[in-house]
C-alpha cells in the first residue's frame, strides 16, 4: 500500500487475485478487519431505479457535468480550426467572464494546452470524451434536423377511388359545418353531393338544410340554430329588419343570419318582404 502526496492511498493486489475476483476498473471493494488479518470482498453493484430520460449528458466517473457557461466556451472554441486555436486567438474570441471560465476549465482538464514538435505556440485541445459528449451531440442534432427538413421526392399522385372521394367530400362538408355552424351552396350539383354526404346527419336531425328564394342552399347545424335563434329572433319586428342590421348587432356573419332566417321562414315564423328584409309572420 502506497501513500501519494495528496494523501490518497493505493492498494496493489496480486494479478491472480484480481482475476479470481473478476475485478474491473471502477469496481469498489470492502476491506473488513478480522483480528490480525483483513478480508477483501468485491462490493455488489447497486441497481438504481431507471432515471427519467434527459437530453443533456449526465455526469459519470469518466464524463463530468459541465455548466452552461463552460459549454458556451467550448462552442466558441470549436468555431476555430485546431491549427488556429492558439492562446491569443482564443482569448480574443472570448469575453472576460468566458476567459475566467476557460482558466478554470484548464485546471479541471476539461481543456488542455498542447504543443507539437516544431510548433511555435501552445494550442487549446478539447479531450475527445468532452467533445463527443457536448459538441458532437449538438452537431448530430443539427444534421438530423437538416435531413428532416430536406425536401422529399413527391410520390406519384393516384386518382382516389369513388368511395374515397365520397368520404373526402363528407369530411370537407363536416369540417365547414364544424368551423362555422353553417354552409352556403350555390349549385344544385354541389347541393346533391352535400345531401348525399350529410345524409346520416340530416336523418338524425343534427343538420338542417333549406333552399332559399335566391336559389342558394343553406345548411346549418341544430347547435348553431339553437345558439343564434334567440339573438336573431328578438330583432325581427312587424316592420322588417335587414340582414345587415341583424349581423351588425349580433356579430353573426350575414350568411349565418340568412341560414337561420330561411329556416325560420320555412317553419312559418318569419317572412322575407324584400331581398334580405325580414319581418315577423
Amino acid at each position: 500500500m502506497n501513500k501519494t502526496k495528496s494523501g490518497k492511498l493505493f492498494l496493489y493486489l496480486p494479478t491472480d487475485m484480481v482475476a479470481s475476483m473478476k475485478l474491473k476498473e471502477a469496481d469498489e471493494l470492502d476491506i473488513v478487519k478480522q483480528g490480525d488479518s483483513y478480508t477483501i470482498t468485491k462490493r455488489p453493484v447497486q441497481i438504481a431505479a431507471p432515471a427519467a430520460k434527459s437530453s443533456a449528458p449526465q455526469a459519470t466517473p469518466w464524463m463530468p457535468a459541465l455548466t452552461a457557461m463552460e459549454i458556451q466556451v467550448l462552442k466558441k472554441m470549436d468555431t476555430l480550426r485546431y491549427n488556429e486555436r492558439t492562446k491569443e486567438k482564443v482569448n480574443a474570441l472570448l469575453n472576460p467572464d468566458e476567459r475566467k471560465v476557460l482558466a478554470d476549465m484548464l485546471k479541471k482538464r476539461f481543456v488542455t494546452l498542447f504543443k507539437k514538435q516544431g510548433d511555435a505556440d501552445f494550442k487549446y485541445s478539447i479531450p475527445k470524451t468532452i467533445y463527443d459528449s457536448f459538441l458532437m451531440r449538438k452537431k448530430a442534432v443539427v444534421e438530423k434536423k437538416a435531413a428532416e427538413e430536406k425536401p422529399q421526392a413527391r410520390p406519384v399522385e393516384q386518382k382516389p377511388k369513388r368511395w374515397e372521394q365520397t368520404i373526402k367530400a363528407e369530411n370537407a362538408y363536416l369540417t365547414g359545418l364544424e368551423a362555422n355552424g353553417y354552409l352556403v351552396i350555390g349549385s344544385e350539383t354541389e347541393a346533391s353531393a352535400a345531401s348525399a354526404a350529410l345524409e346520416e346527419s340530416v336523418r338524425r336531425g343534427i343538420v338542417v338544410g333549406i333552399r332559399s328564394f335566391n336559389k342558394k342552399f343553406y345548411i346549418a347545424t341544430k347547435a348553431f340554430i339553437t345558439k343564434s335563434l334567440p339573438k336573431i329572433g328578438k330583432m325581427i319586428g312587424p316592420k322588417g329588419t335587414s340582414v345587415s342590421e341583424i349581423s351588425k348587432e349580433t356579430g353573426i356573419d350575414e350568411d349565418g343570419v340568412r341560414a337561420v332566417l330561411y329556416i325560420m321562414a320555412d317553419n312559418g315564423d318569419v317572412t322575407e318582404i324584400r331581398k334580405d328584409i325580414f319581418k315577423a309572420a
